[in-house]
């Protein structure tokens, strides 16, 4: 991490990142408050990291916008992973690649915007429901990805 620095009350910083091969994690309750929001993200991730990981104590995910442990499982699903639902959390077992599909965003950004980052590292692509609702947090999110969705 580069930059640290305080922003909005909150600790924030660059990060370096490096390809590296992606390997199946743990996280538990007391690792999911820090990253509450990111969680359908790092589940994503998990779809494409080898071994199975699994999540749990994630619960609060299920009062968000949407229903984020249902509808993160489907998203990962439906573009040809492999994800179990579990009360509190996942269980993702990792493939090498994902051949993509069609997602609904269920007017939840960040699964919107989940599904969009799934999809450009999909083989195939697919298409997103009600996409617009990214605005919500991230009005320019599309364009930043250099995706123009009409």
């Amino acid at each position: 991490m580069l930059n640290r620095r305080v922003s909005g009350g909150e600790e924030t910083a660059d990060i370096l990142v490096e390809k590296s091969a992606m390997r199946a994690i743990e996280l538990t309750a007391e690792d999911i408050p820090a990253m509450i929001d990111e969680m359908p993200l790092v589940a994503l991730l998990c779809a494409f990291a080898e071994g199975e990981s699994r999540i749990t104590g994630a619960k609060e995910l299920r009062v968000k916008e949407s229903d984020r442990i249902k509808t993160t499982a489907e998203l990962i699903n439906n573009i040809g992973g492999d994800c179990e639902e579990l009360p509190d959390g996942f269980v993702i077992r990792g493939k090498k690649t994902l051949t993509g599909g069609n997602i609904d965003s269920y007017l939840d950004h960040r699964i919107a915007m989940t599904g969009a980052v799934a999809l450009i590292a999909s083989e195939k692509g697919g298409c997103i429901a009600r996409p617009e609702c990214c605005a919500i947090s991230f009005p320019d999110f599309f364009a930043k990805l250099g995706v123009n969705l009409y």
